[in-house]
């Protein structure tokens, strides 16, 4: 249960001494408030988890790029090998570290810098079976990371930090939808009533 989370996030940041006390009363006391004392009386025991830190939310990060690395290497078309830097890591866990999520927000952070980065990278036909791939930040920019290939070759994509990727930073080869994907399907109004009677 998430009963008294908030309470203890701002009893840990006082500046009581006693921290394990303040901690055990605040959450003693939201738990009888939220639940009837039948219910409390049936728990036999009642443990609290600390807020993540940040040396401990970039651990997490590390080991979800190590199993994104292990797929990229394992599974579909296997890439030889996948290097990703220290920036990459640091950016990753400074947007996914948040005392009140803990680290759910890290997961959409490998997501967008690493998951879909080397998506783009694979459907584009820039990455193929048997390459091998570092991946870095273009500096001092956090928002375009740059694929490198073992034969040199390398392509930017840019991240957007909330939605993911924003196609190929490069605007000589800024890839256009319907080359990529066909024509779009368009939700203009007068287009469907068109299309309708086209069809009629």
């Amino acid at each position: 249960s998430n009963i008294g989370s908030q309470k203890i996030l701002e009893a840990q940041r006082g500046g009581d001494n006693n921290k394990e006390t303040t901690v055990d009363s605040v959450v003693q006391n939201e738990l009888e408030q939220a639940l009837r004392p039948e219910f409390l009386n049936r728990i036999d025991e009642i443990i609290i988890f600390n807020p993540l830190s940040y040396d401990v939310v970039q651990d997490i990060g590390r080991n979800m790029m190590n199993e994104v690395v292990e797929r990229a290497t394992t599974d579909g078309p296997k890439l030889t090998s996948v290097t990703i830097s220290d920036n990459v890591l640091e950016i990753i866990t400074r947007q996914g570290f948040s005392r009140s999520f803990g680290a759910r927000p890290i997961r959409r952070s490998i997501k967008r810098y690493l998951e879909d980065t080397l998506a783009e990278a694979l459907l584009t036909n820039f990455l193929h079976e048997g390459d091998s791939v570092s991946i870095d930040l273009v500096p001092p920019e956090t928002d375009r990371v740059k694929l490198t290939t073992g034969q040199g070759k390398t392509l930017v994509v840019k991240v957007d930090p909330d939605t993911g990727i924003g196609g190929n930073a490069d605007n000589t080869s800024d890839a256009k939808w319907d080359r990529l994907y066909g024509q779009a399907p368009s939700l203009d109004d007068d287009d469907m009533e068109r299309e309708v009677d086209e069809f009629q």
